[in-house]
């Protein structure tokens, strides 16, 4: 696995969802995204988000939690995470 090439296509998906508000909903679901990337290298990826509290008695910040690994056996996902706070934490 190519993981600049991954790196860049897991930030992509792991950054695109920033807005507390659409978070929320998605926490409280327990929802995860199963997605499928062709990387310029021709490599197809499979990815993984996944959205939690970071602190499940508190429910203040959430954890978004990505990984992206090739569609082969054996391969060794990758993993980002990003931690969004509500908006009243902003500076």
């Amino acid at each position: 696995m190519d993981k600049l090439e991954a790196a860049k296509i897991l930030s992509q998906h792991v950054g695109r969802l920033t807005s507390y508000d659409d978070l929320v909903p998605l926490v409280e679901s327990k929802h995860v995204e199963r997605l499928e990337a062709v990387g310029a290298s021709s490599v197809k990826y499979k990815i993984e988000v996944r959205f939690f509290w970071q602190d499940n008695a508190i429910k203040r910040n959430i954890r978004v939690a990505g990984s992206i690994a090739e569609y082969t056996r054996g391969s060794v996902p990758l993993t980002q995470t990003l931690l969004v706070p509500p908006p009243e934490s902003a500076i």
